[in-house]
C-alpha cells in the first residue's frame, strides 16, 4: 500500500501506528475517475497542472497540455468568469460552471466549479455531459423539483419538537433527496468518539441507529476537512484513481492541494475500511455548530452511486438547513440548562458574599455549588482544614487530589470522570470523578465537587480496540474487518464533564474570587476606618483636654470676675463680661458640632453616581458664596467633566473649598477655578491607588507655606488667631480630606504666601 506525503509525493507511504493521524488526505495526487481536473497559474493563465484522463476529454495530445492558455481549452464566458473570480481573490470559493470545452467536436455543455486557493486557480468538470443529465432540476426516483423539495423538507424540520424527531427527519429528507440506501446522523461525543444518532435506510439493512464507533474512524485530519470542505462524495471505492499530472506544481514545487476539491481520491486506509463494511459508495455532509464539526450526515450504499454537481449541491443545501435546525435547538436548550445552572450559582455567590470571609461562605454555599455543577459531593480544602458534603471519597483522596490541584496552574480547572486513573489508585479508594478549582487570594483554597460512579452499556460497530495487525515489517494500522455489535460495560467512572460543566465551575471561580475580593477589601477597610477612628480618637483626646478645656477655662473666670463685679460695677461693664462668656460658648459649640460633622464624614453611606463637576461647582458656589458670587468673587469654571462620587459629598468639599477660598483673601477681585489636572500637578501625600481623576480648585488669596501645607488638614489646626479672617473652628479641611479617602481618592495643597492656593482633589475613575 502507498500513498503520496507532503514532501514527496510520489514517495512509498508505510502505513503504521502513526499513519492514520499522519495521512497527507489533502494531498493524494489523484483524483476519482467521474471528474476532471485543470489547473491554472492565474497571472499567465497557463495550464500548469491537469488530470491524467484530461488530453483524452479534451481532445489534445499529452505532451501540449503544459502551458496551454486557458483561453484555449474553455469558452470565453468561461474564462471571463473564471477571470473575475481571480479578481475578486476570495479563497476557496467555489464557483459553478456551465463551460463547452473548445477542443470537443460536438460542442456538449459540462457541469463544473472553479476554486482559487493557495495561488492556483483549480477547475472541476463532471464527465458526464450537462445535457445528458437534464441539469437535475428533479430529484432521481421523483417528479418533486429539487426546489420544492427543499421547501418541503425545511418545513419537516420546522416541525420537530424535540431532538430525536430531528435527528431522524434530517436523515430521512436527505435520503429522500440523495436516493442514498442508508443515510445516518452521525454525532461527535465528548472524548472524540461517535454515535449514530438518526438514521433513514432501506428496509432490507439491519439498523446502525444507536452504533458507536471509535475515534479513530475520523482521524484529526479528516475532521480539519470536514470544518471546510462541507461535502464530500466517494462514488465509487473500486474505481482506479486518475493522477495529476505533472505530480508536483511547477508554481510551488509541491503536490497539489486538492482541499478544496470535489474529485479528491480517497485514502487507501479509507478504502479498506469502506470495503470491510460492505459499502461501494458513500457521501459525507459536514454539522458545524459555530466552527466546530458537530457531527456527519453519513451516506451509505451498496453499489456505484455518482450524484451530479447540482444535486450535491442541493444536498449539502439541506445540510446547511438542517445544520442550521439544529444548531438552533441545541443552543436553546443549552441556553436553558445554563440558566437554571446560573439561578443555583447566583444563589450560592450570594449565600458566600454573606458570610464574613471566604471559608464560611463556602461551606455554607456548598448544596448550590454541587447543584450548579450537577455533582453529589463536594470539598473544601485549606491547608490541614478540610470540609466535606454529600457523597465524596474518602478524606486522604480528597487531599490527594486537592494536592493535584494544588500544583496545576492556579486558573486551571481539573477534571476528570475517573478519579482511580487520575490518582492511579484503586477504584474503591477513589470513586467516580472529580473536578477541582483555586480561589482565594493566592489560590490557597481548593474546592472540588464529586460525581459518583456511572454503569453505562456502549454498542460499537465492531471491537473498537482491535485496529492494529503485526506483519512481518512490525504492524500496521488495519480497519477492522467485522463490524458486527460489539457490547462494553463500562463503570468505574462518572459521567463526563461537559463543555457546560467547565464553563459554570469558571463562572463560579471567578464569582467566588470576586467575593474573596470584596471580603478582603472590606477587612481592609475595616482596618483601615478603625485605625483613622484610632487617630481621630486621639485627636479628640486631644481636643477635649487642651482646646475645648480653654473656653471653659475662660468662662470660669469671666463668671467669677461677673460675680465680684456684679453688686458695684456699671450695667455696661456687666453686658460687655457677658457676651464675652457667650462668644467663647459658642466657640465650644462651634467646636463639637466641628467633631460631629467630622465623625459623620467617617461613617455616612456612599451614594455613588456620575457627577458632572460643572454642575455640582456651580450648586457649592451658590452655597457658600451667596451674594458675593458675580461680584467680589468670580468662579472660572474650566471643565466639563464627569467623575463618580457621592453628589452630596463632593459638593460640601466644594463649598470648603470655595469659602475658605473667599475668606482667606485680601484681593480686591477673588478669583476661583475649577479645572481638571493636566498631570502636571505636585504628587500627593500617599500614591494614589489606581487611575484617578485629579481635579484642582485654584484662588488668588493669601497663600499657605510649604511647611504648614500638611498641617491645615489637621483638625482644629489653624495657622491664624481665632478671630482673624471671619474665625471658623480649623476641621473644615480635615473634614473634606476625610470624604475624599472615603470615595478612595485623596485632597492635597500646592501653595506660596501671596501667591493664592491650589487644592487638588482626586478621585477613582469609573462607573
Amino acid at each position: 500500500m502507498s500513498e503520496p506525503t507532503a514532501d514527496a509525493p510520489d514517495a512509498p507511504f508505510t502505513v503504521d501506528l502513526d499513519n492514520c493521524e499522519r495521512e497527507p488526505i489533502h494531498i493524494p495526487g489523484s483524483i476519482q475517475p467521474h471528474g476532471l481536473l485543470l489547473a491554472f497559474d492565474p497571472e499567465t493563465e497557463q495550464m500548469i497542472q491537469w488530470s491524467g484522463n484530461a488530453p483524452a476529454v479534451l481532445g489534445i495530445n499529452a505532451e501540449q497540455m503544459g502551458g496551454r492558455p486557458m483561453s484555449e481549452v474553455l469558452d470565453a464566458e468561461t474564462c471571463a468568469r473564471l477571470r473575475e473570480t481571480v479578481r475578486t481573490g476570495i479563497a476557496a470559493m467555489t464557483v459553478p460552471l456551465r463551460t463547452h470545452f473548445v477542443g470537443e467536436p460536438d460542442g456538449a455543455a459540462r457541469l463544473g466549479s472553479a476554486h482559487l486557493y493557495q495561488g492556483i486557480l483549480i477547475v472541476e468538470y463532471e464527465l458526464e455531459a450537462a445535457d445528458s443529465i437534464h441539469l437535475h432540476t428533479t430529484v432521481p426516483g421523483t417528479t418533486t423539483s429539487l426546489a420544492v423539495q427543499l421547501r418541503q423538507a425545511t418545513a419537516h424540520l420546522q416541525a420537530c419538537r424535540d431532538m430525536t424527531s430531528l435527528y431522524d427527519a434530517m436523515a430521512r429528507e436527505i435520503r429522500g433527496m440523495n436516493g442514498f440506501d442508508r443515510v445516518m446522523i452521525y454525532r461527535f461525543l465528548e472524548d472524540g468518539h461517535g454515535a449514530v444518532v438518526g438514521e433513514a435506510k432501506a428496509d432490507h439493512l439491519e439498523p446502525f441507529l444507536g452504533l458507536h464507533y471509535p475515534a479513530t474512524d475520523i482521524p484529526p485530519q479528516a475532521r480539519r476537512l470536514y470544518t471546510v470542505n462541507l461535502i464530500r462524495l466517494i462514488a465509487d471505492i473500486n474505481a482506479e484513481s486518475v493522477p495529476i499530472v505533472p505530480p508536483r506544481c511547477p508554481v510551488h514545487g509541491g503536490p497539489l492541494d486538492l482541499t478544496y476539491s470535489a474529485f479528491r481520491s480517497v485514502s487507501p486506509i479509507h478504502i479498506e475500511y469502506l470495503r470491510n463494511m460492505g459499502v461501494a459508495a458513500s457521501m459525507s455532509i459536514s454539522l458545524l455548530r459555530g466552527e466546530e464539526l458537530w457531527g456527519l450526515v453519513a451516506c451509505h450504499h451498496y453499489s456505484p452511486r455518482i450524484l451530479p454537481f447540482e444535486l450535491r449541491a442541493g444536498c449539502e443545501l439541506l445540510g446547511n438547513v438542517a445544520a442550521s435546525h439544529l444548531q438552533t435547538r441545541l443552543d436553546a436548550e443549552s441556553v436553558d440548562e445554563r440558566e437554571r445552572r446560573r439561578v443555583h450559582a447566583r444563589q450560592a455567590l450570594q449565600i458566600a458574599d454573606a458570610a464574613s470571609t471566604l471559608w464560611p461562605g463556602v461551606t455554607a454555599a456548598s448544596e448550590e455549588l454541587r447543584r450548579t455543577l450537577a455533582a453529589e459531593g463536594m470539598a473544601l480544602v485549606l491547608d490541614d482544614e478540610l470540609f466535606v458534603a454529600g457523597t465524596t471519597p474518602p478524606a486522604e483522596t480528597v487531599r490527594k487530589i486537592a494536592r493535584r490541584a494544588l500544583a496545576a496552574p492556579i486558573e486551571q480547572i481539573t477534571a476528570t470522570p475517573c478519579l482511580s486513573e487520575f490518582l492511579g489508585t484503586d477504584a474503591d479508594a477513589a470513586p467516580g470523578g472529580g473536578l477541582a478549582f483555586r480561589i482565594g487570594p493566592e489560590g490557597q483554597f481548593v474546592v472540588l465537587v464529586f460525581r459518583p460512579d456511572y454503569t453505562e452499556e456502549i454498542l460499537w460497530a465492531g471491537n473498537p480496540d482491535k485496529a492494529v495487525e503485526p506483519t512481518d515489517d512490525g504492524f500496521r494500522l488495519s480497519p477492522r474487518k467485522s463490524f458486527a455489535t460489539w457490547k462494553q460495560v463500562v463503570s468505574g467512572r462518572s459521567r463526563p464533564w461537559t463543555e457546560l460543566d467547565h464553563a459554570m465551575a469558571q463562572e463560579l471561580r471567578n464569582g467566588l474570587l470576586a467575593v474573596s475580593a470584596r471580603q478582603l477589601a472590606h477587612i481592609e477597610r475595616a482596618n483601615l476606618e478603625l485605625s483613622r477612628l484610632n487617630s481621630d480618637l486621639n485627636a479628640f483626646c486631644y481636643s477635649a483636654s487642651h482646646d475645648l478645656k480653654e473656653p471653659l477655662r475662660v468662662m470660669q473666670k469671666a463668671l467669677v470676675r461677673l460675680d465680684e463685679a456684679a453688686g458695684s460695677a456699671p450695667a455696661e461693664d456687666v453686658r460687655s463680661r457677658i457676651a464675652f462668656l457667650r462668644q467663647n460658648v459658642q466657640r465650644m459649640d462651634d467646636l463639637l458640632e466641628a467633631l460631629l460633622r467630622l465623625s459623620r464624614a467617617g461613617r455616612r453611606d456612599l451614594l455613588t453616581e456620575r457627577v458632572d463637576v460643572a454642575q455640582v461647582a456651580e450648586e457649592a458656589a451658590e452655597m457658600s458664596l451667596g451674594d458675593q458670587l458675580g461680584r467680589s468673587v468670580q468662579l472660572q469654571i474650566l471643565t466639563s467633566r464627569k467623575v463618580t462620587a457621592d453628589y452630596m459629598c463632593l459638593r460640601d468639599v466644594l463649598c470648603n473649598l470655595f469659602s475658605n477660598a473667599s475668606r482667606y483673601n485680601i484681593q480686591p477681585v477673588r478669583t476661583i477655578a475649577v479645572g481638571e489636572s493636566d498631570g502636571s500637578h505636585p504628587s500627593p501625600p500617599h500614591p494614589l491607588k489606581g487611575p484617578q481623576t485629579v481635579l484642582f480648585v485654584r484662588d488668588n488669596g493669601i497663600g499657605i507655606a510649604p511647611s504648614h501645607w500638611e498641617a491645615v488638614f489637621q483638625i482644629f489646626r489653624r495657622l491664624h488667631p481665632s478671630d482673624a479672617y471671619g474665625g471658623g473652628t480649623g476641621a473644615g479641611l480635615t473634614i473634606a480630606r476625610k470624604i475624599l479617602e472615603r470615595h478612595g481618592g485623596m485632597l492635597w495643597v500646592s501653595s506660596e504666601p501671596g501667591l493664592g492656593s491650589t487644592f487638588y482633589l482626586s478621585l477613582p475613575d469609573g462607573e
